[in-house]
């Protein structure tokens, strides 16, 4: 059985790995897109910009929720992040790109900070950089 701070470090480190995962995937389906011309060849820059813009802006102006319960926003930002990739099943264009990447920015921006800021409460403050190593 798994303790406690295993199991809370399993779910932070899948939090970390599906932000990257679609942060590295970007590209890729950018890639496929444009060879399909659904999309323009300068929004995969547009993409990683808004990301980028999004994912700062949501840390900065949504932070001060993450005290209040993080465990609810959690699962709400799973929720938009999982909606940022369903997007794609829909007519894709490079607007609905850029909006798709956008709502993953603010998610995965604040899935994130929520990440870090949880570790400290793993094992109540003890062994911060250890946690925090292993992400």
């Amino acid at each position: 059985m798994i303790g406690k701070p295993w199991r809370n470090f399993s779910v932070l480190y899948s939090i970390q790995f599906l932000q990257l995962l679609d942060y590295m995937t970007t590209a890729p389906v950018g890639a496929i897109l444009l060879k399909k011309n659904l999309i323009h060849d300068y929004t995969i820059s547009w993409a990683f910009s808004i990301y980028s813009f999004s994912a700062i802006l949501s840390t900065l102006l949504l932070g001060k929720s993450i005290k209040k319960n993080p465990k609810k926003l959690l699962v709400t930002l799973l929720s938009l992040f999982l909606f940022s990739q369903l997007i794609f099943i829909f007519d894709v264009n490079s607007s609905i790109f850029l909006i798709s990447r956008g709502i993953g920015g603010i998610s995965g921006g604040l899935m994130g900070a929520i990440a870090y800021s949880q570790i400290s409460n793993i094992e109540n403050g003890n062994n911060l950089g250890s946690w925090n190593g292993r992400i």
